[in-house]
């Protein structure tokens, strides 16, 4: 059976350039500098400027693009958070998760903590938010490339929580599969084994929100009261700095920055130029800077934390690229054909030379920040022009006209460039490829009708679990199985992997799912996503994660 989180598409979405990397001119070389004299907020202190993207909402109930989720992570904590150690969820506004035998109910002990206007957050403060998110939201899964609503809930998180269908359709005010037995005790009941579901409770959509935001919306708002280390210093006014300051009563670590400001900008060139300016002290990269920024600031050993001598961040993301194969469609029904296209791709010039490093080289559709390291290659996607070209030279039609092919691309971010290296590459092996290049919406209606033969596409999941990534793409009748990979055995694996509540035997079970789709090859791996983050020098030591956000609490200033 088709599961419901990820069997609801949206019909139509709005540009999001978080998937997509823009490629802009080279800029002029320079070293990043040191702030000279400290910035001071209003009270006194030091003050961290972090670059975000275009910010629409702080609204919690509406935390999709990366901006969003770089303020409300500061300011509201869920359940669960990601380990950078284990690379799984584990408690933070929870202090114990139990996970029933069926993995169908889920019981959370909520730590001692206090909301920023100093009201005690219970178990009913979860029920509200989680109740206002899914009144509010969308149906739909997973976010692609320019194929995302940015001013909307995203409800479908709890689509496996029992009444979830009732509270949309308006037949129910309130989520039946939510129980709260006492103020610290917190119960989800789904409608279907779901064994991952602590790794859903770690977005920050799902963090509780006050009385306030029931009583009085149109201030929480333009001020969200959350129960994170930092609270808004002041109501935000659109497209203006999100000013933040420290919550002393926060009930883990504080951090030791007292103010934060997440600066809201469009162009990332104008970002960069900013840092190096010394008015912001964290900033994406552009790709055409990339290379000389890496030279003259380093990047640390893990990739996710900056020091003194590696402060230009190149940690991979969850982020995934690749080419959708149009299964359906000859010679790509064929899997020696697809085996031998994927390896006539030079995965490493591809990243090297269209993305200057902001790609890491995949040869599987899991990316590492969900496999504990680095995942096993699939068969094929090792580098082997000669015996493409012998495989590809017996699909050649016998009039001598050659292979033809068409590949897909939105003309959002670096996909046509992506696009034009494919297309001498494959051109190398006797295959011609023509580039339909269309805008986002278009592209979608293509990808769905199937009217593609290959197609770039981008997939970051919701959150951190392998299974966020192998069943949208390759469950049969998945909305996202734009492939038309279809397989009995692995939805039958699916299904039971996710009904495994052992974590371990879960990751073994979806690391064997993911090595027999490897072997068909329905998607041919590109590259992975990389953070790609300059910190100024006037920072000792911060760290982000692999959904990109910058954790303010880590902060420290250089002495």
């Amino acid at each position: 059976m088709m599961d419901r989180m990820h069997a609801r598409a949206i019909s139509r979405r709005t540009l999001l350039a978080l998937g997509s990397v823009a490629v802009p001119a080279a800029l002029t070389a320079c070293t990043l500098p040191g702030r000279g004299n400290s910035s001071t907020a209003a009270n006194g202190g030091d003050t961290l400027r972090i670059s975000v993207g275009q910010l629409d909402s702080i609204d919690p109930c509406r935390a999709r693009t990366g901006a969003a989720l770089q303020v409300v992570s500061q300011v509201f904590d869920p359940l669960m958070a990601f380990d950078m150690e284990t690379f799984r969820p584990a408690p933070k506004a929870a202090l114990i998760q139990q996970t029933s035998d069926d993995a169908r109910t889920f019981t959370f002990r909520l730590r001692h903590a206090s909301f920023h206007d100093g009201t005690t957050v219970t178990s009913a403060d979860f029920k509200r938010a989680w109740g206002r998110l899914v009144a509010a939201g969308v149906d739909g899964s997973g976010e692609q490339d320019g194929a995302v609503a940015t001013d909307v809930a995203p409800s479908y998180l709890l689509s496996l929580v029992e009444g979830y269908d009732d509270v949309r359709s308006g037949a129910a005010k309130e989520l039946s599969g939510i129980s709260c037995p006492d103020d610290i005790t917190f119960i989800v009941r789904l409608s279907q084994p779901y064994a991952d579901f602590p790794a859903i409770c770690a977005h920050p959509a799902l963090a509780p929100i006050p009385q306030l935001a029931t009583d009085d919306e149109k201030t929480f708002v333009q001020k969200p009261v959350g129960n994170g280390p930092y609270q808004l210093a002041r109501a935000w006014k659109s497209d203006g700095d999100v000013v933040l300051d420290s919550f002393e009563d926060y009930y883990g670590v504080p951090g030791s920055v007292e103010h934060v400001r997440l600066r809201p900008r469009v162009s990332t060139t104008d970002a960069f130029r900013d840092l190096t300016a010394r008015s912001l002290d964290v900033a994406q990269v552009p790709v055409g800077q990339v290379p000389a920024t890496r030279r003259d600031i380093g990047a640390p050993d893990d990739g996710y934390t900056a020091v003194d001598g590696g402060r230009f961040l190149d940690g991979t993301t969850l982020y995934s690229y690749f080419l959708v194969v149009n299964t359906g469609r000859d010679p790509l029904s064929s899997l020696s054909f697809r085996r031998a296209l994927s390896r006539a791709i030079d995965r490493e010039g591809l990243c090297s030379t269209v993305f200057n490093g902001l790609r890491e080289p995949a040869y599987n559709i899991l990316p590492p920040a969900l496999c504990e390291g680095e995942p096993e290659a699939w068969l094929a996607t090792d580098l082997d022009v000669d015996a493409a070209s012998e495989v590809l030279g017996e699909f050649a039609p016998a009039s001598g006209d050659g292979i033809s092919l068409g590949i897909l691309c939105s003309e959002d971010g670096a996909h046509q460039k992506v696009a034009a290296y494919l297309q001498t590459a494959l051109k190398a092996v006797g295959v011609t490829v023509e580039i339909d290049t269309v805008p986002a919406g278009k592209y979608q209606d293509k990808l769905e009708a199937g009217a593609f033969d290959l197609a770039l596409m981008g997939w970051t999941p919701d959150y951190p679990a392998r299974d966020a990534v192998l069943y949208p793409l390759f469950a049969s009748g998945s909305p996202h199985n734009y492939a038309g990979y279809a397989d009995e055995d692995i939805d039958a694996a699916l299904t039971a992997a996710r009904q495994t509540v052992d974590d371990d035997e879960r990751a073994r079970a979806f690391d064997d799912i993911c090595r027999r789709v490897g072997e068909a090859l329905p998607v041919i791996p590109l590259g992975y996503g990389v953070l790609g983050l300059a910190v100024s020098s006037s920072i000792e030591y911060i760290s982000a994660d692999p959904r990109g956000v910058v954790s303010a609490a880590s902060a420290e200033f250089s002495k």
